[in-house]
């Protein structure tokens, strides 16, 4: 008890004393859907990047879901009585799967090209009155207004994170190298015979299962499971009639396990400082994530290394079970990334380790990723 008392006061007068040198969060990427002509959405970029946010502008007929889903947060402001481009720019409401604000008109325009409200959906859509033409008295009003619902959107559900649990996210992203998640668009890696292949523009996740069945074994053979991400779908199930392979539960564990560092501070990760388990070498932050197609129920308790910002170790933790721990054992480059590769799960009779090979940042992968039934992939040379 006097230990964790100790760490009680210690852990947190540590993080204010190196916030200082902790580094700094990344901005959040903003992409603007407007007209190109319109003023107001020149207004409204002004605001956003007087706010430190990195914001690119995309012409409403030109745009489509896959230039936007990289980005943390969609900002949609078009004008009333102007029809939006056909088909609408954020796509399906089944498959929008980003933080929104729409402004004024621009949220009966997308209502209507939805066919339905988005209330309850799946990231945070919120609407912002907003007039057409703006006074200087009402500048500050609405730009305040705006600020605000971007800012909700990107915290998600649940209460925003304190200061001290985003300065360790802060430094845990920037040894990993989150700041350029955004740039990664295609992602590539091995499970033993298993190939992974994710397009995060298109929001598709295909597994390519290469295993040779010796003859007597006891397994089901299946060629290709494929998960659509983008609306919590999957659209191949691997296996046969009986048993049946699906790719939900292996997008879990990539995003849990090898790329959590990376999302601590994108939106809809849910932190919170936990300095009762800290020492004065050690931060822990409790992290779930909440977005579309995340499984919210588990909480990942990571214990941080102060002085590096590497991850040492994490647990899962679900309610009504014991904890579940994980240590970690490696780590690959993978272009700017550092991705964790290798993990053993410690505290079980059959400890077993958990290990992705040959990630690639931003392979070329082959067309037809979410139709094709049989192989785009040929076995891995060993």
């Amino acid at each position: 008890m006097t230990y964790f008392l100790r760490a009680f006061f210690v852990l947190p007068v540590l993080v204010a004393a190196s916030m200082a040198q902790q580094p700094k969060a990344p901005p959040l990427s903003v992409g603007l859907v407007a007209r190109a002509d319109a003023e107001r959405a020149g207004v409204v970029a002004g605001w956003l990047r007087d706010a430190g946010l990195r914001v690119q502008r995309f012409e409403g007929g030109d745009c489509a879901p896959e230039k936007l889903r990289l980005l943390d947060v969609v900002v949609v402001d078009w004008p009333a009585e102007t029809e939006l481009p056909s088909p609408p720019p954020l796509g399906p409401l089944a498959r929008w799967d980003r933080p929104t604000v729409l402004l004024g008109a621009a949220g009966d325009a997308m209502i209507e090209a939805w066919g339905a409200e988005p209330a309850g959906e799946t990231p945070s859509i919120l609407r912002v009155e907003l007039e057409e033409a703006l006074t200087a008295d009402d500048a500050a009003t609405a730009r305040d207004r705006v600020l605000a619902a971007l800012q909700r959107v990107a915290n998600g559900p649940g209460a925003k994170p304190d200061e001290a649990a985003l300065a360790i996210a802060a430094r845990v992203v920037a040894h990993y190298g989150g700041a350029a998640l955004g740039d990664l668009a295609t992602f590539r890696c091995w499970q033993r015979d298993n190939v992974i292949l994710w397009d995060r523009r298109e929001g598709i996740l295909r597994i390519e299962g290469h295993a040779v069945i010796p003859p007597g074994a006891r397994a089901t053979p299946w060629k290709v499971s494929v998960f659509d991400t983008a609306a919590d779908l999957q659209l191949i199930w691997g296996g046969n009639q009986h048993v049946k392979m699906g790719a939900r539960g292996p997008y879990h564990e990539l995003s849990t396990m090898y790329f959590l560092p990376l999302l601590l501070l994108r939106p809809g990760a849910q932190l919170r400082l936990l300095p009762e388990y800290g020492d004065a070498h050690t931060a822990v932050l409790g992290v779930r994530l909440t977005g579309r197609s995340q499984d919210a129920g588990p909480e990942w308790v990571m214990f941080v290394d102060l002085d590096s910002g590497s991850i040492v170790a994490t647990e899962r933790h679900v309610d009504g079970r014991d904890p579940v721990r994980y240590r970690l054992l490696e780590t690959t480059p993978c272009g700017p990334l550092l991705l964790p590769t290798r993990w053993l799960q410690e505290g079980t009779r059959n400890n077993r380790e958990f290990v992705i090979e040959a990630p690639e940042f931003n392979p070329e992968l082959p067309a037809g990723l979410a139709t094709e039934r049989e192989f785009l992939t040929t076995p891995r040379e060993r």
